[in-house]
């Protein structure tokens, strides 16, 4: 049984990464403005779902919308992220009585450049 469990795992991990590896580029493709990259990565993303489909990981696929909202995310993550806010709602405690310890920084995005 655990033979499987870790087979499972394993699997599951490995196309996960793989998947999200494509999405974190293609994020830096989009960011950078540059057409060719974003291109390429249009490709890579074609050639993985080739690979996945009618496989066991086809689950894994990349559509247009989950590039959609990838993007998104990754945008909202950023501005919070610049903003000092935490991402994840569970970590807003630890990052306030963070603050504390350091009461005149501010974060990225508000901070004033000279």
């Amino acid at each position: 049984m655990w033979e499987k469990l870790g087979q499972q795992y394993e699997a599951k991990t490995y196309w996960t990464v793989r998947h999200d590896i494509l999405l974190r580029q293609y994020w830096a493709a989009y960011q950078s403005k540059d057409k060719e990259a974003i291109e390429r990565m249009r490709v890579a993303i074609n050639n993985f779902n080739e690979e996945i489909k009618g496989s066991p990981a086809r689950g894994y696929v990349i559509t247009s919308d989950s590039i959609r909202k990838s993007l998104e995310t990754r945008a909202r993550n950023r501005a919070l992220q610049e903003q000092g806010v935490p991402m994840q709602r569970r970590d807003i405690p630890l990052f306030q009585d963070i603050q504390r310890l350091h009461p005149g920084a501010q974060p990225i995005g508000r901070q004033r450049v000279q």
